[in-house]
Order: C-alpha cells, then structure tokens, then sequence
C-alpha cells in the first residue's frame, strides 16, 4: 500500500497520485460541462456563452496549475 500523504518540514503534502485525480476530475468536470453548454445552449443567449467562456478558463487554469505544481514540486524536492 502506497502512502497517500508525505511529510515535508512539518507540513503534509498530498501525493502525486492524489493531485493528479484532482486533476483529471477538474478537467473531466470541465469538459462535460462545455459539452452539455454546446450541446443543449442557445448561442442567442449572453449566459450560455459566458458559461462557455469560463469554462475554458477553468480548464485552462487548471492544467497551468498542475503545470505549475510540477515546476514547484520539483524544485523544492532537490
């Protein structure tokens, strides 16, 4: 059994594989929603295409973020 949780001065850290399951699940999260909004909105409405917009945004922001965790994670860890 893999440990789900390491120390790290003091601090618990999820483990990769925990963030990375968030990850996916944003991301999966995200996409069915820009599904469902291209799929059942109406372009003539302004909130189906705010929604559209941020939920672009989102998934971008999500996959910078795990980018970014990676870029931190890795230069603390030496």
């Amino acid at each position: 059994m893999t440990e789900e949780v390491t120390r790290l001065d003091s601090e618990y850290v999820a483990s990769s594989t925990t963030r990375r399951r968030i990850v996916v699940t944003g991301l999966l999260f995200t996409w069915a929603l820009i599904g469902l909004i291209v799929y059942a909105g109406d372009p003539a409405n302004s909130l189906h295409s705010s929604a559209l917009a941020w939920a672009f945004v989102t998934n971008v922001l999500i996959m910078f973020a795990y980018s970014f965790g990676i870029v931190v994670n890795k230069y603390f860890s030496k």
